[in-house]
């Protein structure tokens, strides 16, 4: 995870950082652990193939995308700690995620409240708040959701539009839009697609014409 002194560009998808254009940003390359290589790929969405190489020297993901906690040592010298991967981005709004606490952590607080609690149903209590996400939702409490579900599916087959998935896993932002689609917005892009949806549900392949040959 080596900082470039080179010239550098950012590989993050909807990033136009340069060391050229921002001098005051570092730049590293990616790691060589086999086992956290893989989880800075998949952290920035990407994935190594014809189009995307992770390349030694050349390849690098700029400062915006690591928290202030990825880094070690004072303000003239910071270096990223070992271990971590790029965590802010523009589909993010540049927001850490939080982290959930360590399995000892939660242990130490439940052992606590069972030592300081002589009431066993407030320990009950404490353990359920713990532990709530291997309880089971009242019945029926799902049935409105899984109603407004079906309703939100039968009106995107009604409109004939695109599934909604690719803008708002990958674009969120009209400069990201522009880098995935090569279009200036995502309203010129509905417009373009509605207007040739109706012609695209009649095409034909070539393999569908000689089936019935």
């Amino acid at each position: 995870m080596a900082e470039s002194k080179s010239r550098s560009f950012c590989c993050v998808p909807g990033c136009s950082s340069s060391n050229q254009k921002q001098p005051y940003l570092s730049f590293h390359s990616f790691p060589v652990d086999p086992n956290l290589k893989p989880k800075w790929i998949q952290a920035i969405r990407r994935e190594e193939g014809h189009s995307f190489n992770v390349k030694t020297g050349s390849t690098y993901v700029c400062s915006r995308h690591f928290a202030p906690d990825d880094y070690s040592g004072g303000c003239v010298v910071r270096r990223l700690k070992s271990g971590v991967v790029p965590s802010l981005f523009p589909w993010n709004n540049f927001t850490a995620p939080l982290r959930r606490e360590s399995v000892y952590d939660r242990t130490f607080k439940r052992q606590s409240v069972q030592l300081c609690c002589e009431d066993s149903d407030m320990v009950a209590k404490a353990v359920r708040m713990d532990h709530d996400y291997v309880t089971h939702p009242p019945a029926g409490a799902l049935d409105e959701a899984l109603d407004y579900i079906h309703d939100l599916e039968a009106k995107l087959q009604n409109t004939g539009l695109p599934p909604p998935t690719l803008f708002s896993r990958y674009c969120s932002s009209d400069d990201q839009i522009r880098f995935y689609t090569k279009f200036p917005s995502e309203s010129v892009f509905t417009i373009f697609w509605e207007s040739i949806a109706p012609s695209a549900l009649r095409l034909v392949y070539w393999i569908q014409s000689t089936e019935g040959r």
